[in-house]
């Protein structure tokens, strides 16, 4: 069953595509890409005569997009809404299990479609399943909108608010130009009213036919003029909880943003950006269905850095991002970026920026680089990585939970989750240190998976003990981890939960040093530490520091940790179908859906080693197969390449940026 909303891990390329149903478009908008499409002096002519893309071509590229792995799609174009098959469009990527999200001015939702059966297109494309959409809200102001677009933001606005008052949640994006550069934070106040958790500003380039005609220099604004009122705008946005991303400008140039750029460095490794190899100027699609070649951890070849000499409108230059050997590099730096420690990870400024601007604008970075690929602040801000999967997903709340992480109350109550499959002449040993614990808001849950040996009279003894502090749940034998946790847990009533093995120990101030650790790190739900392997063993294994994008091909996370109980109600429980992983399945999908940990740098567990445990008789021999249904179980989390393979039978190659 596919999880409403996913975690796009930084440093995996993109699981996304675009659908391109043609150019054709009665908009007149400033700043667009297509400008002079036809090479005519008539800025729109190109785009008003163009044709839209065949239906049932376009239904085979959706069927392709299921081939090559994609999870998403954009549908652009031209005004991909006043395409004849958008519905039916929509309808199949709905059955296919692909979302979409279609990127529009939103000027014919609330009106009738020529196909549909309904009073409005928007009614039509709900009934449809359609996931999202991207709203393109340049001005939000009747008079500029018309001014900017030739369309009404009286009638966008009309559409959100249909969308608005079912629940609906969406995304919307701001091209930054000189018109409207002022007024980006009324934008934003605007979005605020909105069920919108993600909005992307977009800064203006020129591209395509009018990229060298110098005839979009009036339309850009400077990166000053942007720096000023995109940081008011993105405060607003972020204290009210939507997520935000600022597309293709010079770091130093946006500084204290660096969170929220995307530049053509790290782009494909966006959750939202397009990764199929589409030909927007084709009027048939050819290989728009199928993935770019890209190599994980390289940048699109095009934008490689390299080094340049010469000058530039009396600007020196030293570097370049373009094709090796290329006479037309695509962004340049000049001198004054020479020991700039962001220059791995920047766009680097455009030749006719330089040539109009020069580098005034320019002021390096000191001090630790700031990535490779994805600056450091970009990969710790984890807003805009949530992928809506599902009409009807709360994104809003999941983007609210980055944004704004609410710690833990003072005093939680713990519930210990202990399971027992015939390990009597261990048990005592847990049970005391799960009793003995400094933090006293606690009960254990002790969980009898059918045993056969003395573990009922052992538990009846503790049950009799400890009254108030321990429940005694005794079931049938599943032979399962994953269902007695289930079942303490689901028996429990504490806020926080830990489980912990009969054949295993626990320091005393454990639950109370994982609480503290948790208040002070409330961007985590789940707590870990470091472990002593004893028995057969003896020796201290030290756990790596949280990451996400390894931790889903590799588990760093003992099962004896601290989470918060919304975690374990939201995934629905351990999965029954990866026995003796069930721990590890169980920290990715909650990674999956935005519930993260932290590592306490203690050793508070104690893992016994011995010849009887699950680990040693089911796990090891099968770990192949144990990994494949996890790769299964969690596929919207790793890349298509893997998902391929474990769908198909073959080993599971473990592969990441």
């Amino acid at each position: 069953m596919t999880a409403p909303y996913y975690y796009h891990a930084p440093y995996y390329l993109s699981r996304t595509a675009v659908l391109d149903v043609g150019l054709k478009c009665v908009h007149s908008c400033k700043f667009c890409y297509y400008s002079y499409l036809d090479g005519s002096d008539d800025q729109f002519h190109g785009m008003r005569h163009a044709k839209f893309r065949d239906g049932a071509d376009l239904h085979r590229v959706v069927d392709q997009f299921k081939a090559s792995g994609f999870l998403n799609f954009d549908v652009t174009g031209g005004e991909p809404t006043l395409h004849p098959e958008i519905i039916e469009l929509v309808r199949h990527a709905s059955e296919l299990g692909i979302s979409q999200r279609i990127i529009t001015l939103g000027q014919f939702l609330t009106k009738k479609h020529k196909h549909g059966k309904h009073e409005t297109l928007l009614e039509d494309l709900l009934e449809a399943g359609v996931t999202n959409f991207l709203f393109s809200t340049h001005a939000v102001e009747e008079e500029m909108f018309q001014r900017l677009t030739g369309g009404s933001w009286l009638a966008q606005k009309a559409a959100m608010d249909a969308l608005d008052e079912q629940g609906f949640q969406y995304t919307s994006n701001t091209t930054v130009m000189a018109g409207n550069v002022k007024h980006l934070p009324e934008i934003a106040r605007e979005i605020l009213r909105h069920n919108i958790y993600l909005h992307n500003f977009i800064c203006m380039n020129a591209y395509h036919y009018w990229s060298n005609s110098g005839q979009a220099l009036d339309v850009q604004a400077t990166y000053t003029e942007m720096a000023h009122y995109l940081r008011e705008a993105v405060a607003i946005l972020e204290e009210g909880g939507v997520a935000v991303n600022i597309r293709y400008a010079p770091h130093c140039m946006l500084a204290g943003l660096e969170k929220n750029l995307v530049g053509v460095v790290g782009v494909r490794y966006d959750p939202y950006e397009w990764m199929n190899a589409v030909n927007h100027m084709s009027p048939t699609p050819t290989s728009d269905g199928l993935r770019l070649g890209l190599q994980a951890g390289t940048c699109d070849p095009s934008f490689t850095l390299v080094k340049a000499s010469g000058q530039m409108a009396g600007v020196e230059i030293i570097a370049a991002r373009s094709l090796p050997n290329s006479p037309e590099p695509s962004k340049v730096f000049p001198a004054s970026c020479a020991q700039c420690t962001a220059m791995p990870v920047c766009d680097g400024l455009a030749p006719s920026y330089v040539k109009e601007h020069g580098d005034r604008e320019v002021v390096c970075y000191v001090g630790p680089k700031r990535g490779d690929l994805l600056d450091n602040d970009r990969i710790a801000y984890k807003a805009p990585f949530f992928v809506k999967r599902s009409p009807d997903a709360d994104m809003k709340s999941v983007v609210a939970r980055a944004l704004k992480p609410q710690p833990i109350g003072p005093k939680p109550k713990v519930s210990i989750i202990v399971t027992c499959y015939n390990y009597g002449h261990f048990l005592s040993q847990s049970l005391d240190c799960a009793l003995g614990q400094t933090w006293d808001n606690l009960e254990v849950v002790l969980v009898d998976d059918g045993s056969t040996d003395n573990t009922p009279e052992i538990a009846a003894d503790y049950a009799a003990r400890y009254p108030d502090r321990l429940v005694y749940l005794r079931q049938e034998n599943s032979g399962q981890p994953a269902i007695a946790r289930n079942n303490g847990v689901a028996k429990s009533t504490g806020e926080l939960i830990l489980c912990l093995d009969a054949d295993d120990l626990i320091e005393p101030p454990m639950v109370e040093e994982c609480v503290g650790w948790l208040r002070k790190h409330p961007d985590a739900s789940i707590v870990y530490s470091c472990a002593h392997n004893f028995g057969a063993r003896d020796d201290i294994h030290v756990s790596q520091d949280y990451n996400f994008a390894t931790l889903i091909l590799k588990n760093h996370m003992p099962y004896c940790s601290l989470y918060k109980r919304e975690v374990w109600e939201n995934l629905g429980g351990y999965r029954t179908n990866v026995r003796g992983c069930e721990d590890w399945d169980f920290w990715i999908a909650a990674g999956g859906l935005g519930y993260f940990a932290t590592m306490i740098p203690r050793v508070f567990f104690h893992y016994r080693n011995h010849g009887e445990g699950l680990y040693a008789q089911e796990v090891k021999p099968n770990f192949p197969e144990k990994f494949r249904q996890i790769v299964l179980n969690n596929a919207d989390l790793y890349p298509p390449q893997m998902v391929h393979q474990a769908r198909t039978g073959q080993p599971v190659t473990p592969m990441m940026g």
